[in-house]
């Protein structure tokens, strides 16, 4: 990263966040790419690009849905396994591991784009972890992803969700977490992040091994708010392992009907035998 490209981004987010007119236009002729380097709240570098719904809300309020990372950070714990299912350009993973240096990151990212930006995002910030290019779900199979036209909003979605206008069907793989920990042999996680636009029930489905045998403590998922509220398989079974679900609330200003919510484990199986 070159001094005249910090100087660059730091002139065009001064500018982007005084809302003047003239941006889009003044951002193509000096950047390339049209991206920006900025520092996120917790001063961590990225690669973002204005014109995306996510990007654009880290460079107006510093970070999007920090309510996650406040609640992995409020565990105490450094040298944490964190898998964050559904990366997107990496903002939460890149974060954690710069945060928590001795933390043991794992990303899965499904869209080729996508993981470019979170490699991106590492050299940035000289960081190292993992990133598999599967969809988690509760099959291990050739399917289809479904996505946004553009790649860049963070919608995309093992389902066709018709109502958020997916209208690209690209060929990926999916692999249940099962399948990955025995085929790849990677660390268990101690918690999860999973935002995958709906599909959240099939991750957990291709976890129920290890949430069973009690491998993992804590789970971040993403929601209808209403979740807690009415029945739901989702949480009757996260209870049923004794997880207690909360809700998370949200710190930035963002347009969206979903809330994110935690499941701790409580108590282990073991104990009530």
């Amino acid at each position: 990263m070159g001094l005249r490209q910090i100087l660059f981004s730091r002139f065009l987010r001064a500018y982007y966040l005084r809302g003047l007119r003239g941006f889009y236009i003044l951002n193509r002729i000096l950047n390339r790419n049209n991206k920006l380097i900025a520092k996120n709240r917790y001063g961590v570098l990225f690669e973002l690009d204005p014109r995306a719904y996510i990007d654009s809300i880290v460079l107006r309020e510093g970070y999007y849905e920090s309510e996650i990372i406040e609640s992995v950070l409020a565990l105490g714990e450094e040298n944490l396994v964190f898998w964050d299912i559904g990366c997107h350009f990496g903002l939460h993973a890149v974060t954690v591991k710069k945060l928590l240096p001795k933390s043991n990151v794992i990303a899965f990212e499904p869209l080729e784009k996508m993981r470019e930006r979170i490699k991106i995002n590492q050299r940035l910030n000289k960081l190292d972890f993992s990133i598999f290019p599967y969809a988690l779900s509760d099959k291990s199979e050739a399917t289809y992803l479904y996505t946004d036209t553009e790649h860049i909003s963070g919608r995309s979605s093992l389902i066709n969700l018709e109502s958020a206008d997916l209208k690209n069907k690209i060929q990926i793989t999916s692999k249940t977490a099962w399948d990955i920990v025995v085929q790849e042999n990677i660390p268990l996680p101690d918690v999860v992040k999973i935002d995958v636009e709906g599909a959240e029930s099939l991750v957990v489905l291709g976890m129920k091994k290890l949430i069973e045998q009690e491998k993992i403590g804590v789970i971040i998922f993403e929601a209808d708010k209403d979740l807690l509220t009415k029945e739901n398989s989702l949480v009757d079974f996260l209870t049923q392992q004794s997880f207690e679900i909360t809700i998370l609330h949200r710190n930035e200003n963002t347009d969206h009907l979903l809330a994110n919510f935690i499941a701790k484990r409580t108590i282990s199986h073991s104990s009530d035998q």
